[in-house]
């Protein structure tokens, strides 16, 4: 295209600085690590690290992550939530080969890879892949209890012991509320189920019981939009009729005790349109809408999925567009998280280029099974927010 002369740019001419990062706010991170090479002034934009912080806030979806662990590739698979009907794209394929790799939840745009003692840090968006130090502790043969160390990633050269409660089973997701970590703590039917909870500012734990009124229930961990909760199915028989939510304080995990607020129940009989709905609770979303998919719908797609708003009570249906490639994501197997691209480099995480994020830290529990689980917590060193990970490893 050529210009007249009138309106033909000069060497003086350029965009605003205010004008770019308005644009540059608005695009993907795939987008984003391209535009790094356009010039130096929009280099400087897209690290910033306040621009970081800022895009974090957007590009929100679901991942719909590959069930089967024993194939040679992990794939996500990506819907935008802002897009109805959306549909599901690639987003990131992890090639192990005949590695048998877990990995973790996704926590803030970054997952880890574990496999035996070696566990890799890769952010999604940016498909930058890091190993991370492997734990030097001594581990018993036929050791029946629970171990944890804990690694500050650009502090600590490496894992530091923390006193673990005795005789604890933790066999949960974890989830991370106010700084501290919560997992349901499983007695095989012998007790109770507990609360266990790991404060990451004092490094201790404490075992918290359920109320009164949970404990003859089962239910589990969850957050509620900026609640923690307690969640529990109602229902009769298979009639799964819907969930009761029991709300904590500020003061969780705090010397100021704990306060559970009384049950609120919600009913999602009438999310459906034809009798044969069978919902599934997936989990809430940071909005406070709670996820549900349908487990019989059709078998050659993946199915519709709600996201019901229980103070409301109301719900939207968002269908789902399947690829070609996405066909084991059938019948309701995949893993579905919530998700945010994360723009920031792991190199800049690790050497606490971005402050207000706080360091990279990994928290390390050693037990009798394999499982890696992703939180987001605080910083022992400060308030500022950090990514934790969670390292469940069979002891050798």
């Amino acid at each position: 295209m050529a210009f007249s002369r009138a309106i033909r740019p000069s060497d003086s001419w350029e965009i605003p600085a205010e004008l770019v990062w308005e644009i540059l706010i608005w695009l993907p991170v795939k987008s984003l690590m391209r535009f790094k090479s356009v010039c130096k002034a929009w280099l400087s934009i897209i690290l910033d690290p306040s621009f970081a912080k800022a895009h974090l806030c957007g590009f929100q979806g679901l991942l719909f992550i590959d069930p089967y662990h024993s194939a040679p590739k992990h794939c996500f698979f990506y819907v935008n939530l802002d897009n109805h009907p959306s549909e599901l794209r690639y987003h990131l394929t992890m090639d192990h080969g005949d590695k048998r790799m877990g990995r973790t939840n996704v926590v803030n745009g970054l997952v880890c890879f574990f496999y035996h003692s070696y566990s890799y840090l890769c952010n999604i968006a940016t498909h930058e892949i890091m190993q991370l130090p492997s734990s030097t502790a001594e581990l018993r043969a036929r050791a029946r209890k629970l171990g944890c160390e804990i690694l500050s990633i650009g502090l600590d050269a490496s894992w530091r012991p923390v006193d673990a409660p005795s005789k604890k089973r933790i066999d949960d997701d974890s989830v991370c509320y106010n700084g501290v970590l919560y997992w349901m703590e499983s007695n095989m039917g012998k007790e109770k189920d507990y609360l266990v909870a790991f404060d990451l500012a004092r490094e201790k734990f404490q075992i918290i019981p359920p109320p009164p009124e949970e404990e003859d229930r089962p239910f589990s961990v969850a957050r509620f939009g900026p609640s923690l909760t307690l969640t529990s199915w109602v229902g009769d028989g298979w009639d799964w009729q819907g969930f009761i939510f029991r709300c904590c304080n500020d003061g969780i995990g705090r010397d100021s005790g704990w306060v559970w607020t009384n049950e609120r129940e919600f009913e999602v009989s009438l999310m459906c349109g034809y009798k044969s709905y069978d919902p599934c609770f997936r989990g809430v979303l940071p909005n406070g809408k709670a996820l549900i998919t349908d487990l019989r719908s059709g078998k050659s797609t993946p199915s519709p999925f709600y996201l019901f708003d229980p103070p409301k009570g109301e719900y939207e249906i968002i269908p789902v567009h399947a690829t070609t490639e996405s066909a084991s994501l059938f019948n309701n197997e995949a893993d579905v998280l919530y998700y945010k691209e994360n723009i920031i480099s792991l190199r800049s995480l690790i050497s606490n280029t971005y402050v207000m994020l706080g360091p990279l830290v990994a928290f390390h529990l050693t037990y009798s099974k394999i499982w890696i689980a992703p939180i987001l917590g605080r910083s022992w060193r400060s308030t500022s927010p950090i990514l934790g990970l969670i390292n469940h490893k069979r002891l050798i």
